[in-house]
């Protein structure tokens, strides 16, 4: 059986998920590499997960800290990267990736990450 700790670990990882997801459906990308709200997207995804999670997890004390670092390679290196792998020449893979750190009440400590998926 799962003790409080535990369920409230569950809890802050399924809230940073879909806040993840929505932060996406919510802040698009436009051509020219703004978000739709204006400024830069990744500071625009970053601000929006920010906020909901200061209200929603730190506030209400399920967690005593966080970091959110949001990282989104260009258009040129996703390019740059098809055309070495067609090339074959050997090239790291590109990751888009949102991650989030909490510090938990009782000291632990978790990272949360979420990757980015073109479609």
């Amino acid at each position: 059986m799962k003790n409080l700790a535990d369920i409230n670990k569950d809890y802050v990882k399924n809230i940073i998920e879909f806040l993840c997801e929505k932060s996406l459906e919510t802040i698009l990308l436009n051509p020219n590499g703004t978000a739709t709200g204006g400024g830069e997207y990744t500071y625009q995804l970053r601000s929006w997960i920010e906020n909901h999670i200061k209200k929603r997890l730190f506030d209400k004390e399920f967690i005593t800290n966080y970091d959110i670092s949001v990282n989104i390679n260009s258009l040129c290196d996703h390019r740059d990267y098809k055309i070495d792998k067609v090339l074959g020449n050997q090239v790291k893979e590109l990751k888009d990736y949102i991650r989030v750190s909490v510090r938990f009440p009782d000291r632990s400590f978790d990272t949360f990450d979420y990757i980015i998926t073109k479609e």
